[in-house]
């Protein structure tokens, strides 16, 4: 049942993340020529899309890895490592971009009352309410994990609980899950941009 929801969860993320990705890309060329909030807002979408992207690639490759290992005994706090160094690094990204996303959402739905935009700034005000509350919650033990694993690496000494090396292999994941999440955001971008139609201008009769 466990293993279910965590599958259902990593599906939404992809298809949330490419569905940000795609919206980027949509509009990317434009807003590389126009500039301003668009630009803007086309590059939180990319930034979101990444995160989103290397939230799923970061299980596997902690699981594939462990897996590969023969799932030593300090696998557990790898893995924890792993993830609280993922999230301490992602997560005021994460806010940021919401909490001006949510604003935008207000000021659209204000703007242009319909039930898709009013939907729109429920879900971001949803979403963004969740992961502060999230952070306060999580920011505290993950910091001190991730910290306290980071320590563990310059120092260059194994722990009592982890060896070194296990550390840095967390670390590593990490670091491939986000430029995984880089790369895949990317190439969506490239394959949509400039594919957004563009209104017909109305052909003038000569006189």
């Amino acid at each position: 049942m466990e293993i279910g929801i965590i599958l259902f969860i990593m599906a939404l993320n992809f298809g949330i993340s490419w569905l940000n990705a795609w919206s980027a890309g949509m509009v990317w060329a434009e807003a590389r020529a126009l500039g301003g909030w668009i630009r803007v807002m086309a590059w939180m979408a990319a930034i979101m899309s990444a995160i989103g992207f290397s939230s799923v690639f970061l299980p596997v490759l902690v699981l594939g890895a462990v897996a590969l290992m023969g799932n030593p005994p300090e696998a557990k706090q790898m893995i924890e490592f792993a993830f609280s160094l993922w999230y301490v690094l992602v997560i005021f990204p994460v806010l940021s971009i919401g909490l001006v996303a949510m604003i935008q959402s207000w000021i659209q739905a204000y703007r242009e009352p319909s039930l898709l935009n009013t939907g729109v700034a429920a879900w971001n005000t949803y979403a963004q309410i969740h992961n502060t509350a999230s952070a306060i919650n999580h920011l505290g033990p993950a910091t001190n994990i991730a910290a306290e694993g980071i320590g563990k690496l310059f120092s260059g000494s194994d722990g009592d609980d982890i060896p070194a090396r296990l550390l840095l292999l967390g670390a590593f994941l990490v670091a491939c899950s986000m430029v995984l999440g880089v790369l895949l955001t990317a190439s969506i971008i490239k394959k949509y941009e400039g594919t957004l139609p563009m209104p017909e201008q109305p052909v003038r009769a000569r006189a």
